[in-house]
């Protein structure tokens, strides 16, 4: 009989995170963090409802950038100001787009 080791019932509203470290030397940097330090990529920040998860930030003391808006890619995207002088961007992917036009119509 196996036991489970994770006590939390409740499935975490984050993903997907995107950290943005600006650098002078991008190669440099990458080839520290990753090759150097072997960083592995161990989380992810993608939200379901982007508009509700960046109401929640800023009323909880985030400062909003950015208020949520689709970008040409399909995903809802917001930034905030968090604490820490961290910004943060939340996505939503959204579904494709229908592809009702390629299918044929009935008259």
């Amino acid at each position: 009989m196996a036991a489970n080791t994770n006590n939390s019932s409740q499935e975490s509203p984050v993903r997907q995170l995107r950290l943005v470290v600006e650098a002078t030397n991008f190669e440099a940097a990458l080839a520290f963090y990753k090759d150097v330090l072997g960083l592995p990529l161990l989380e992810s920040f993608e939200v379901d409802d982007s508009e509700a998860r960046t109401a929640e930030l800023a009323n909880a003391g985030a400062t909003l950038i950015a208020s949520p808006r689709e970008t040409p890619w399909r995903s809802l995207n917001s930034r905030l100001h968090a604490p820490t002088d961290l910004e943060i961007t939340l996505f939503q992917e959204l579904d494709a787009p229908e592809a009702a036009s390629a299918q044929p119509r009935s008259e």
